[in-house]
């Protein structure tokens, strides 16, 4: 199992990497991947914005391939900074489908057993 790993930016010398910049604070967003290859973009301060697909924003959001992260004018190569690849973020997100169809079946096959028991207890009540 993969553990949580932690980017930070901003311009204060002890982030990972270092952005100067009139709107970029001392320590501006974080970007962290979770154990299953999630990468998310989180601002530190509400008054540390930064642009994804040239909307600005401040709240924690999942990237994905083809998102242009910028702080201030400065663009951020998030998918080198934890080595992902295009064809990585593709699988984890297909495997995630296919998780979600199998979590469906099983919620059909406890819907048909409950149904089941409920059918005999109703035949139960009427054969004593």
């Amino acid at each position: 199992m993969k553990s949580t790993r932690y980017f930070h930016i901003g311009s204060d010398p002890s982030n990972d990497q270092q952005i100067d910049g009139p709107n970029v604070t001392s320590f501006h967003v974080v970007l962290c991947q979770d154990y299953l290859g999630n990468v998310w973009v989180c601002s530190q301060t509400a008054g540390s914005a930064y642009s994804l697909n040239e909307v600005l924003e401040n709240r924690t959001q999942r990237l994905v391939p083809g998102n242009e992260l910028y702080i201030g004018a400065e663009p951020i190569n998030w998918m080198s900074i934890f080595g992902v690849s295009v064809a990585e973020i593709e699988k984890i997100s297909v495997e995630k489908k296919a998780n979600e169809v199998v979590q469906k079946k099983m919620n059909l096959q406890l819907v048909l057993i409950y149904l089941a028991i409920a059918t005999i207890l109703f035949l139960m009540a009427f054969y004593l």
